[in-house]
């Protein structure tokens, strides 16, 4: 399963920091991630989440690639292997994106 949010601007040498909400009815790990349509890697992180816990999640990433106008936010709640990937229902909110250093 996964949630996507399409047509996001991302700029080289710009660092961003990206923070959201998330819960689940069990422990497991999540992936979010910055990709172009080819799937080329922009940023993200596996984030691991405890059992019925909503945690608040905050990291900051760097861009080193070209700009691009085409980057899609995925959040990747499916199997992933080599990692605890239960099934659970998921709880997303407080989305929010900011552009830290130009």
């Amino acid at each position: 399963v996964q949630l996507k949010q399409a047509g996001l601007t991302l700029e080289k040498g710009c660092k961003y920091r990206m923070k959201f909400k998330v819960a689940s009815t069990s422990a497991r790990t999540i992936k979010v991630a910055f990709l172009t349509d080819s799937y080329d890697w922009y940023g993200g992180d596996d984030i691991a989440l405890s059992e019925k816990e909503e945690k608040e999640v905050e990291f900051e990433f760097e861009v080193n690639k070209d700009t691009c106008n085409g980057i899609t936010f995925v959040v990747s709640m499916g199997k992933i292997e080599g990692a605890n990937t239960p099934a659970s229902k998921i709880t997303l909110s407080n989305f929010s994106l900011v552009k830290v250093t130009e």
